[in-house]
């Protein structure tokens, strides 16, 4: 799947440092990035560019794409709201 920048998610940032037992000072610590910049990119306050991105992703050992895109729990919000969605159209809803 591609992602655009905009698509970046910060709540997996957090997720993925959290499993690790990373505080934002240690990630900042293993990717260079400042611990203040990683808060504000975990609380979607700024879209990171492409090299921040591989930064991150380096010193969580994930994929770049992994940073991207909703959660699993998202995707099923998605899904239920699709289906519901759906069945009212059938109903004749608009």
């Amino acid at each position: 799947m591609t992602y655009e920048l905009s698509d970046f998610n910060g709540a997996k940032v957090r997720r993925l440092r959290e499993e690790r037992e990373y505080s934002q000072a240690m990630l900042s610590q293993r990717s260079g990035v400042s611990d203040v910049y990683i808060s504000q990119l975990e609380n979607d306050s700024y879209i990171p560019s492409v090299r921040v991105c591989k930064k991150l992703a380096d010193a969580l050992r994930v994929d770049v794409s992994e940073l991207f895109g909703p959660e699993p729990e998202e995707l099923v919000n998605i899904e239920n709201y699709t289906r519901m969605f759906e069945k009212v159209r059938a109903m004749g809803g608009r």
